[in-house]
């Protein structure tokens, strides 16, 4: 049974659904015949443009759209009360490492406390299936966005070793070119003012993949039923950051050569060259053209309590308290 045949008859919850990889999901779910879309973001000027492509692009699709943030479990309670959803992509997360070594509390609140939320009343409603979208950031993170996507990592696979009647899969992503996430925006903002291209790191070098790569790595997860947890893409590409700001400057038709372009020193949060594959995992064969499923050599047990107490402490915006609750808790993945 094919992705396409599957999705006919279900209804499907995309959490951040506006931002760079919701929207690419929502629109390829969109045109790939899927029964009903529920659309959830807390941006709302995103959200407003996001349906205007929807309905110009698929409208015949059952929409249903909410402004609002997963974390809230009332909102989630109404969600799962009014509509039977099938499957939920979890993609609503806050991704900007500098930014989130400044706002830590906001960073474990968002992409901690409310995908622990959302995967726990996803289990107690019994949702066929979770993809969590997660980042190459999260293999030996050196960030604190990598750590919360690390725990989140984590927490998943400790509730599918309990039983979890959701099927809890982790889809790891590296820099998807194009994202809000990734580096092609600012260098696109620098290159539409006339203002140099600054490079963090001379030999900084990165995996990509195309948006258009998104769906299908989608219908593979949604198809690969019998097999492991955490997939990563097979066909990336890893290019210096200095080769895709050259590249940019091609886009935006500037030379490549002559457009001034000036380094500056990494953050103390970022790595020169990140890994999909952590030192204790290994890649497992699978019969899918691009998706490679990674095993775990040995399993992490997540100290909840310590986990409760980092999210307490972030609510009530000890920032650095939470920060080192954080630390300790990815203190085997640093």
């Amino acid at each position: 049974m094919t992705a396409k045949t599957i999705l006919k008859s279900e209804t499907i919850l995309i959490t951040g659904a506006a931002g760079s990889i919701g929207k690419a999901l929502t629109l390829g779910l969109a045109s790939s015949g899927v029964s009903h879309l529920i659309l959830v973001d807390h941006a709302e000027t995103a959200m407003h443009s996001l349906l205007a492509v929807v309905k110009r692009t698929a409208p015949d699709l059952e929409v249903s759209f909410f402004v609002e943030s997963i974390g809230n479990l009332q909102f989630l309670k109404y969600l799962f009360e009014q509509f039977a959803i099938d499957r939920i992509i979890h993609a609503a997360a806050y991704k900007h490492v500098a930014l989130m070594e400044a706002n830590a509390c906001s960073a474990i609140m968002t992409n901690i406390s409310a995908a622990k939320v959302l995967i726990d009343t996803a289990e107690r409603n019994k949702i066929n299936q979770l993809v969590f979208i997660s980042t190459d950031k999260a293999v030996n993170p050196a960030s604190l966005m990598g750590r919360t996507k690390k725990v989140v990592e984590e927490y998943m696979l400790q509730r599918q070793r309990a039983g979890a009647k959701t099927r809890l899969t982790i889809l790891r992503l590296c820099n998807v070119y194009g994202s809000s996430g990734s580096v092609v925006p600012v260098f696109q903002e620098r290159i539409a003012h006339n203002l140099p291209v600054i490079i963090r790191g001379k030999n900084t070098r990165r995996a990509f993949i195309d948006q258009e790569a998104l769906l299908p790595l989608i219908h593979t997860v949604f198809n690969a039923k019998a097999t492991g947890l955490i997939y990563i893409p097979k066909n990336f590409e890893v290019h210096t950051i200095e080769t895709i700001a050259k590249k940019v400057l091609l886009e935006n038709a500037k030379s490549d050569t002559s457009y001034p372009i000036s380094y500056t020193p990494l953050l103390p949060s970022e790595k020169q060259e990140e890994q999909l594959i952590a030192a204790d995992e290994k890649p497992i064969e699978t019969p899918f053209e691009n998706l490679q499923e990674i095993g775990q050599l040995g399993a992490v047990e997540l100290d909840l309590k310590l986990l409760d107490a980092c999210i307490h402490a972030a609510s009530q915006y000890q920032m650095e308290t939470a920060t080192q609750l954080l630390i300790q808790l990815t203190a085997d993945a640093g």
